[in-house]
């Protein structure tokens, strides 16, 4: 969320964006129901959206706050 509710308790902040992350999932999970009669593409995107949006939902349980970037060195 880009540092969005920074400077809220996080007594708050962490169980909001649990919830928000549900939800996400939740209208992912309908969206993908409902386009298994879709092109390919657009499948693959709603399942790479939700991908993300469980990633984050384990990462703002187990941590209490989700990694944005990683940055990988050669």
């Amino acid at each position: 969320a880009f540092s969005l509710l920074a400077d809220a308790d996080s007594a708050w902040r962490r169980p909001f964006f649990v919830v928000v992350s549900l939800l996400a999932t939740v209208a992912l999970l309908y969206m993908l129901r409902e386009a298994r009669e879709r092109p390919r593409g657009l499948v693959v995107a709603l399942g790479a959206i939700l991908g993300g949006a469980l990633g984050n939902l384990i990462d703002r349980v187990w941590f209490g706050v989700v990694t944005d970037f990683l940055d990988v060195y050669w």
